[in-house]
Order: structure tokens, then sequence, then C-alpha cells
């Protein structure tokens, strides 16, 4: 499967001509929308995923435009003139689209698939089932004549209702501490 197109916080800044820090907010804010993963003290950013949810693409033509391509002599690219340099870096470049565009296709497909749903639907969901859920709980006590067994279940339906609740604060939790996109 493919893993995605995996780049730095540095790098993203650099692209889009913003500080690291501006990402940095960037990625706070688009939160369990975007993966990340740590690679050593480097957080790495799917880039695809980024630029989807940004709405931003990149032109690989425009990078070239704007930047002036540098190379060491000792890359085997010494002898070459300016426009073989440009033509190798233009290829370079051409080839990161095309696995960028691959993987746009496949959060796309995903999506489609529903393999990809929004954060806020499946907390929405989430309410929407517990809600239901502590509606039913919470008429048990009523099923019953006998006063005894009724306090009992009214007894459960606390434990119930505190245990949800502990579960869902913790959930959140995890989810706030780990913003890292969790994949089967």
């Amino acid at each position: 499967m493919n893993d995605g197109i995996w780049i730095s916080v540095s790098d993203v800044a650099e692209k889009r001509g913003v500080s690291k820090q501006a990402i940095s907010k960037r990625l706070k804010a688009l939160e369990g929308r975007v993966s990340t993963r740590k690679e050593g003290n480097r957080l790495l950013v799917n880039i695809a995923e980024y630029d989807k949810v940004t709405g931003a693409e990149t032109d690989p033509a425009q990078e070239l435009r704007n930047r002036e391509i540098h190379r060491p002599p000792n890359d085997g690219t010494s002898g070459q003139s300016p426009s073989g340099k440009a033509s190798l870096a233009f290829s370079i470049q051409r080839a990161k689209r095309e696995s960028y565009d691959a993987e746009m296709a496949r959060l796309r497909l995903e999506e489609l698939q529903g393999k990809l749903v929004p954060v806020a639907a499946v907390e929405d969901a989430m309410v929407r089932c517990a809600t239901v859920l502590l509606r039913v709980i919470e008429q048990l006590p009523g099923e019953s004549d006998d006063p005894a067994v009724r306090i009992i279940l009214k007894n459960k339906v606390h434990e119930l209702r505190a245990a949800l609740e502990r579960e869902m604060r913790l959930l959140a939790e995890q989810a706030e501490a780990e913003p890292e996109r969790m994949e089967a």
C-alpha cells in the first residue's frame, strides 16, 4: 500500500515560502485531518493530505521558474549545460508531481469508498449513538414494578453513565495527545 509522500515541516515551509512556525501552527489547526509522524526529532507531514485539506496544489514548473537550481559539482551534472540541469531538475520535479498526483488520487478514491471520513462526522455519529444508548439505559429502572429492583437498576444506570463518560473523555484525551492518524 502506498504510504504517502512524507516531507518535513521545514520542507513544507520552504515550498510554501513561509516560516516553519507558520506550518506548525497550521498543522495544529488541522490536527486529526492531516497525517503526521515523527522520524527521529523531525515531524513529517503527508503532503498530499496537507494540500488536499488546505486546497493548495504545487506546480513543479512554477517552482523551477521561481528558484535557481544549485547542484554540487560532484553530483554527475558538472559537465552539463544549464539547460541540461534544468531538464534534469524538471524530470525530478515531474516524478515528484506524478507521485503526488497518485497519492491525491488514492485519497480521493478512499474518500469515495468511505474509508476516509471527516473527523467531525465521526464525532457527530459518536454523540448520536451515545445519546440513544443513554436514553435506553435510563429507561431501564422503569421496567420493573419492584422498588428494590428499581434502586438496583438506578445504581447500574449511574455506573454505566459514568463508565461511558469516562471512556469518551479518555478517547478525547488520547486523540489530543496523539494527533497522528491511526491506520488499520
